[in-house]
């Protein structure tokens, strides 16, 4: 996914020094557990991963999201 993102999308090239991004390549139901609230202005999740999305997911996604963060 992080491939794909880079090759289609320039994700991780950012042309300003002020922006700072960092790749988290794990379970992403124990990151959102895991992470506190607030936490990430983007979350990119692989929809292929069978039963990833249910509601205890979506909650921890708006959980974890800082106010105008996109999923």
């Amino acid at each position: 996914m992080v491939e794909l993102a880079r090759q289609y999308f320039n994700f991780g090239r950012a042309d300003d020094a002020q922006t700072t991004v960092t790749v988290q390549v794990a379970d992403g139901r124990e990151v959102l557990e895991q992470s506190p609230p607030s936490t990430y202005d983007l979350v990119m999740v692989d929809l292929s991963v069978a039963g990833f999305v249910d509601e205890n997911a979506c909650s921890d996604l708006r959980r974890v999201l800082r106010p105008g963060g996109v999923c």
